[in-house]
């Protein structure tokens, strides 16, 4: 191969090259997840309820049963998926590889991923409209591993769904703006996008309808002019999106709705942003006092929420290119100032905190939050769409200079900045996984396939429950458990934790006290184990009173209880 074939080769790899390096950082970040990528992934609980979502379907793909519900924990009566941040779509066609090599590893890889796709996306974004790849490059790259991604590191319906906003945006331009091309095939390429991303996070669609009707009715309000030149090609991409995204989403939407396992009213949630937050370093940020730790932990959301930080030096930049927008794109300056403060102000909630305290303000989430379905969004996740609109606004206002030794240096100042948003960890908070003698061998294969099995204790805390969970997927979910850590749906109210059955409180009860229940007690619990079709009681040896429990399951049940590895198991005679 000559040397011009070797250039052009270069040439053309070139652009391709910022991907290398986010991979590699975010390997660097996530190391602690790689140094054992089997025995936990980040996001504390709710990393291992990605996990067990990851093999309840495969297992329901694999035995085709139906990958929208699962008895696999609640047992006998389930949970229905679509309620749950299962990442769907991303759970069955990534369902091969959890096959494989399991579904922790599976989570955390694509954990590791999520900030490097979604870097890519806005990079490929930016680069198309601004023409610049450098300043795509850096814009991307606060997109990708910015105070949002640091936050929601383990929350993977969050991070992986994110790369569909900058291709929301990009399509949203020529449906709107360009209107080149064909409209129908905009409005597929729209519909193909929304119905990917439904199936890995209902939020973030949402985000982007709010803040994309936003964005269009701000656009027609400083464009009205050539709203009627350009309404039909809209009009057309919209409803063939519309239309499409109705008949595909359809059957799972309805099996949400109207399935089993549902829940009559919306999730609740209160945590917002704090007016404080772009200012004051959230505790997961390096650079952050003592102060502003302390600060942080008054704020509304919590230390992973709590994602709207931008910092004086990217502030400074963003204003530089705000400045340079309103002079060489002054439309396409005032659609951007609009629409980033109305989305900054609906990430504020529907009451308004002043650095931890609460005033007296209500934000114009307040009504939103009041309707159905709305009521279960994330006030603070809206930082999310912020981080795009910064990163947007940074690349449009830097790539209008001209003057390149101006442009070298705007890159510059918005590389230092970047520098000011490096985390104080890696993405290491894990939980530490336990391994049993008995689950985590193959001892637990005496549970049968398929069997309702009550394992005590079973704590009401998320973390300790998720150890439960982690021994169950150490068993392929071949049994179903009681109890658990999810969104269940209880008489149609939320419930992430539910009660356990009446049989598994009076045991819980009995470790409690140390005492036998009651002769009347007895009968309710024998007649709870019929109505819960319960077959099999695990005992660890880490529950008080233990001798005491086993003779209690053992008079409720009449199983011959046998000691193996680490645990009691009671096998319910007649199940």
């Amino acid at each position: 191969m000559n040397l011009p074939t070797l250039r052009s080769h270069g040439a053309r790899l070139l652009p391709y090259t910022p991907l290398l390096a986010w991979f590699a950082y975010s390997c660097l970040l996530f190391s602690r997840w790689l140094a054992h990528p089997t025995k936990s992934v980040p996001g504390g609980a709710d990393g291992i309820l990605f996990c067990w979502h990851f093999e309840a379907v495969q297992r329901a793909l694999w035995h085709f049963d139906n990958p929208l519900h699962s008895v696999a924990m609640n047992a006998p009566e389930g949970l229905n998926i679509m309620w749950n941040t299962s990442v769907l779509g991303a759970a069955i066609v990534a369902s091969p590889l959890t096959a494989t090599i399991g579904p922790i590893a599976t989570v955390g890889l694509m954990m590791m991923l999520a900030p490097v796709l979604a870097a890519t996306s806005a990079y490929f974004v930016l680069r198309r409209l601004t023409g610049h790849s450098v300043i795509a490059v850096l814009s991307a790259t606060f997109y990708g591993f910015g105070p949002f991604f640091i936050g929601q590191a383990g929350h993977l319906h969050l991070t992986f769904a994110a790369p569909a906003i900058p291709l929301i945006f990009l399509i949203g331009y020529r449906i709107f703006v360009t209107q080149d091309g064909s409209a129908r095939l905009r409005g597929i390429q729209l519909a193909t996008v929304v119905i990917v991303t439904m199936l890995i996070s209902e939020e973030v669609v949402a985000i982007s309808a709010i803040i994309a009707a936003l964005g269009v009715g701000i656009a027609v309000a400083i464009n009205w002019s050539q709203v009627a030149a350009k309404r039909n090609y809209a009009l057309t991409a919209v409803g063939w999106a519309a239309a499409i995204s109705v008949v595909v989403l359809a059957f799972p939407l309805g099996y949400q709705f109207f399935g089993p396992n549902v829940l009559s009213s919306s999730i609740p949630s209160y945590q917002s942003m704090d007016l404080a937050s772009p200012l004051r370093p959230s505790l997961l940020m390096r650079f952050a006092t003592d102060s502003d730790v302390a600060v942080n932990k008054t704020f509304r959301a919590n230390d992973v929420e709590n994602t709207g930080y931008l910092g004086l030096a990217i502030l400074a930049v963003l204003a530089v290119a705000c400045v340079l927008m309103l002079r060489y794109r002054r439309k396409m300056g005032l659609w951007w100032i609009v629409t980033i403060l109305a989305t900054m102000t609906l990430s504020l909630g529907a009451t308004i905190y002043v650095n931890g305290t609460r005033t007296v303000v209500h934000g114009p989430w307040s009504p939103l939050s009041k309707l159905p379905v709305l009521g279960s969004l994330v006030p603070v996740r809206f930082t999310l769409a912020t981080a795009f609109l910064v990163s947007l606004g940074i690349a449009i206002g830097l790539s209008t200079l001209r003057n390149v030794r101006l442009r070298v240096a705007g890159c510059v100042a918005m590389a230092l900045a970047l520098l000011t948003l490096i985390p104080a960890h890696r993405a290491n908070d894990m939980l530490p996984m336990q391994d049993s003698g008995f689950f985590s061998t193959s001892a637990s294969k005496s549970i049968p396939d398929g069997a309702n099995t009550l394992i005590l204790p079973m704590p009401g805390d998320p973390n300790n429950v998720a150890q439960v969970m982690y021994w169950q997927l150490q068993n392929h979910n071949r049994f179903n458990i009681y109890g658990g850590y999810s969104v269940f749906a209880v008489d149609g109210e939320l419930r992430y934790i539910p009660e356990l059955p009446l049989f598994a409180r009076v045991l819980s009860q009995s470790a409690l006290s140390g005492y036998e229940p009651d002769t009347p007690t007895y009968i309710s619990a024998r007649t709870s184990l019929i109505d819960e079709k319960a077959d099999v009681i695990v005992l660890r040896n880490t529950l008080e009173h233990f001798d005491v429990v086993v003779r209690v399951a053992e008079h409720m049940t009449g199983c011959q209880s046998r000691q193996v590895a680490d645990v009691v198991v009671c096998e319910i005679p007649g199940r």
